[in-house]
This record gives structure tokens, C-alpha cells and sequence, in this order.
């Protein structure tokens, strides 16, 4: 069951500390009905999007990657910066709703160049970046691996 693989506590709270997050009070619940209205906002799929943010975060907003992703939808700042200019407005990945905000445009962004209806190549483009989109045989084998474990996570919900 995909619900019960949960981010390790420890390291979920080593990493929340790192990224100086002090203030975070939504529960699930609330964090799953923001992805939800966001993206039916913006004319996504919401259970894409529900499958990719448990994906990255196990929908924990403090969370921040090695890499230096943050948040539940785990964008790099560069990428919240751009998908600012989508929404007309500056976007700040450590707020929880504007980081929503942030990876649902990029996943309208990523349908528009794949095709709404490649929702793969769309999951692929999210993990590894454009170059995945409509180039199949370029996919790292992370990416491929990334792809099914998304896609085994939106079958699952209802």
C-alpha cells in the first residue's frame, strides 16, 4: 500500500531542520485538498499530481533534497522562479501553497509539450526535465524507474 511508505522520520526531521523551516502546520489532509484544487484550477489531472508530490515528498512540506529540491512538490528554486512567470506573480518554494502552485504549473507546462494525454512522458519530464519529453530512448534509468513507481501510485488512487 502505497499510503503507509512514509519518508523516514529521521531523516525527515534532519532535513526539515536543515532547510530552516520552523513553521509548518498543515496535516495531510490539507496538503492533499491544496494539490487537488490547484491543479483542477489549472486544468491538470489532480491524482498526477497527488501521485507525483507523494512521490517526491510522501506530501511533507518541509522536505528538502540533497539535491536542493524543496517542498512537497520538490522543485528546485529555479524552477519555482520560472513557473512564477506562468502565474504572474513571484513564487516562494518553501511556501507550501505556492510550491503546490509552482509543480502544478510545470506539470500543465510539461502536458503542453507532451500532450496532455502522454501522461508518462509528462512523469518522465517532471523527474529528469525537458529533455525527457518525446525522447524515450534518452531516459536515465532512474527516470524509467521514477515513471513506474508514479504510475503505480496514480492507479492506486481513487
Amino acid at each position: 500500500d502505497w499510503s503507509s511508505d512514509v519518508c523516514s522520520s529521521d531523516l525527515y526531521d534532519q532535513r526539515m531542520r536543515a532547510a530552516g523551516w520552523r513553521n509548518w502546520t498543515m496535516s495531510r489532509s490539507q496538503i492533499s485538498d491544496i494539490i487537488v484544487s490547484t491543479a483542477r484550477h489549472n486544468g491538470v489531472d489532480p491524482r498526477l499530481a497527488l501521485a507525483i508530490a507523494w512521490q517526491e515528498s510522501g506530501w511533507h512540506e518541509p522536505l528538502i533534497s540533497d539535491a536542493g529540491a524543496i517542498g512537497v512538490m520538490q522543485l528546485l528554486p529555479s524552477t519555482a522562479e520560472w513557473m512564477g512567470f506562468f502565474a504572474g506573480r513571484a513564487l516562494n518554494p518553501r511556501h507550501t501553497r505556492d510550491n503546490i502552485t509552482a509543480g502544478v504549473l510545470f506539470l500543465k507546462y510539461l502536458g503542453s509539450m507532451a500532450g496532455r494525454s502522454h501522461r508518462r512522458q509528462i512523469i518522465a519530464g517532471y523527474y529528469q526535465g525537458l529533455t525527457a519529453i518525446g525522447r524515450k530512448r534518452f531516459w536515465y534509468d532512474d527516470t524509467t524507474r521514477y515513471v513506474r513507481s508514479v504510475s503505480a501510485i496514480y492507479r492506486s488512487l481513487p
